[in-house]
């Protein structure tokens, strides 16, 4: 028969194991989702890309996290980029590290062909992308240019 004092022992184990283990899962979980794959970053940085390629600025500002510094600055070059050159941009690597701030930064290369009138122009841009979540979703935060060639 069953002993009281030893179910009663069952209920609190298990009433102090069911929230741990929930805390467990969770935890696990946000680390999933906290975290972008280098395929989520690869098509941000596209995205952006395509949107730079087909000439259009409101579409491109929608990949840039609405609370970055370099916002404005982004916007400037898009609007003088738009205005003097077409540009398509195709994504060869990327190296994505974690920053302390909780912000993603990313080595990026891209392979370029830039129109300007009736010269065409072709390199490589060596870029550094810095991303940042807002609600679930990761967004360009910044981008330097390293070099083109």
């Amino acid at each position: 028969m069953n002993n009281p004092r030893t179910n009663r022992s069952r209920i609190a184990v298990i009433a102090l194991a069911a929230p741990l283990a929930l805390l467990v899962d969770a935890r696990d979980l946000g680390a999933e989702l906290g975290e972008p794959s280098v395929e989520t970053l690869r098509s941000l940085v596209e995205d952006y890309a395509h949107a730079v390629e087909t000439n259009n600025r409101e579409l491109a500002l929608r990949y840039v996290h609405p609370r970055s510094p370099q916002r404005s600055e982004i916007d400037a070059t898009l609007r003088d980029q738009l205005a003097s050159y077409l540009e398509r941009a195709r994504t060869s690597d990327l190296e994505p590290s974690r920053l302390p701030d909780g912000t993603i930064s990313a080595k990026v290369g891209q392979e370029i062909v830039r129109v300007s009138g009736m010269k065409f122009t072709r390199g490589t841009r060596r870029s550094i992308y810095h991303f940042r979540e807002l609600g679930g979703s990761w967004l360009i935060w910044g981008i330097e240019e390293v070099s083109f060639l």
